[in-house]
């Protein structure tokens, strides 16, 4: 699967995670992966959240990583089964990481078009 969107890397140093979330872009359904690099285990919630612009009627989307992803290794969700993200603009893409170590967020935006 090709993904437009590939600048999703969060590094959270405090609980020692490294992941990218890859989209395949565009307006409509998304495919997403998720490919985390650290920690090799002991990862025990992934939540992503896909933020809408403040000034669009679309809905937020949560997107809760499976309990299988508990460490390296990556969690993939076909485009036919995708995140809607239905309108275009600059969109927050919120990560929400919990590990033995504690929980901690990032968040950047990315354009949808």
């Amino acid at each position: 699967m090709d993904y437009a969107y590939d600048q999703g890397r969060f590094v959270m140093d405090d609980i020692g995670a490294d992941l990218t979330v890859y989209l395949t872009g565009g307006v409509g359904a998304n495919g997403v992966r998720v490919e985390v690099a650290t920690p090799e285990s002991g990862l025990t919630s992934v939540q992503i959240s896909f933020i809408p612009p403040d000034d669009i009627l679309a809905p937020k989307v949560v997107l809760t990583m499976p309990t299988e992803l508990a460490g390296t290794g990556a969690a993939v969700l076909p485009e036919a089964e995708g995140v809607p993200l239905l309108m275009p603009g600059v969109w927050t893409l919120e990560v929400t990481v919990t590990t033995t170590t504690g929980t901690q967020t990032l968040a950047k935006t990315f354009v949808l078009t």
